[in-house]
This record gives C-alpha cells, structure tokens and sequence, in this order.
C-alpha cells in the first residue's frame, strides 16, 4: 500500500522561541540535538526555557511523534522515544503525528524518512526562494509513504536499529583508533622537538 504523508500524519510546526541556560526543566529543541541518523546527542539537552506560558499547544513534543528537520541543510527525521525529556520543538521541526499507529508505526515512519532515497526526495522539496533552506510543507504532505504489514515494519525498524548499534560502535572503534594514534605521535616524536613545541 502506498498512502501520501498526508494521510498517515498530523503535521505542526514548532515554535520560535528564546532560549535560556537556565529555567524550567522544559527542553527546547534544535536539529543540533540530534545526529544525522536523528539521534539525541545527549538526554540533558542544553537548551532550555525560562517558561512555558507563552508555549503554545502544537509545539509540544508527545512521545512516539515524529520530528522533521523542516529547515536548514539536514532533514533528518527524529523518533521521540518516551524516554525522552518534556519538551518543545523549535520552529526548524515539522511535528508529524501518525494518526493511525495501528496501521503505521511511528518509528517506522521515522526509518523510512532517513533513508538515503527519502532524503534525496525531501531534498527536491526544498523551496529555493527562502533565505535559509525550507522544505515546502504541501510538497512534503504529498510524500509517498510505502506502508507495508506492521510486522515487515517491525522487522524493518530492527534492522535500520542494528545499523545504528553497528555505525555506533564502528564511530567509536574509530575514534579510539585516532586517541590511540595521536598518543603514539605525540609521545615517540617528543623527544624530537624543541621543548616549546613539544
């Protein structure tokens, strides 16, 4: 079955908000708390609000949404796990809302928009006449949804998480790799340079 997005979320947009260090325990969130592969970078997100008066309702974040980069060069999208803190999305987010999970799983909407052929497709729906990268909200709605049974959705979501553990560990192997590399540099080489250098 192949359902346009419009027919499988709520859409909103989040806010435009000022942020503060210090306030509320409410989150406000930016695409820079999450990765390409949306996902958070850290559980404490450093952004938050001095209060959630001025918060309107379509701006807060319920778990299970689906956050759509909206603007800037990334269009990742993010599932909102329960784990997650209270939050609201900032202006740059799309907030889908699948209004039938029994029939479309929200983490598998999520899988799906971050696959590489889904972000090239996102990427023809940006407009070119705004300043900052858009994508167009009624281009987007029109988004053909490939909507298999939910168990092929459940197998689907399992193998796109096993990637993510695999890419994870492969990151940090990586990264471990150049510590280890820059150590061994730095301490054979020492020796060698003059001792403002070294």
């Amino acid at each position: 079955m192949l359902l346009p997005l419009d027919h499988i979320v709520d859409i909103q947009i989040g806010m435009g908000l000022r942020p503060a260090k210090t306030g509320e325990p409410i989150a406000f969130l930016n695409p820079g708390d999450f990765d390409e592969y949306g996902r958070m970078l850290s559980v404490e997100p450093p952004t938050r609000l001095n209060s959630a008066r001025n918060v309107m309702e379509r701006a807060w974040i319920e778990p299970e949404d689906v956050l759509l980069m909206g603007r800037g060069s990334r269009h990742s999208a993010v599932f909102y796990r329960k784990e997650y803190p209270r939050a609201v999305a900032s202006a740059a987010f799309y907030i889908l809302r699948v209004n039938e999970p029994e029939v479309v799983l929200p983490e598998f909407l999520a899988c799906y928009l971050n696959q590489p052929g889904t972000q090239t497709q996102l990427d023809r729906r940006v407009s070119s006449s705004a300043t900052v990268p858009t994508l167009n909200k009624k281009d987007l709605l029109d988004l053909p949804i490939p909507v298999p049974s939910l168990d092929i959705q459940r197998r689907l979501i399992d193998l796109h998480n096993e990637f993510l553990t695999i890419q994870s560990l492969h990151q940090q192997i990586t990264d471990h790799h150049q510590n280890l590399i820059t150590e061994c540099f730095s301490t054979t080489l020492a020796p060698l340079l003059p001792k403002e250098t070294a």
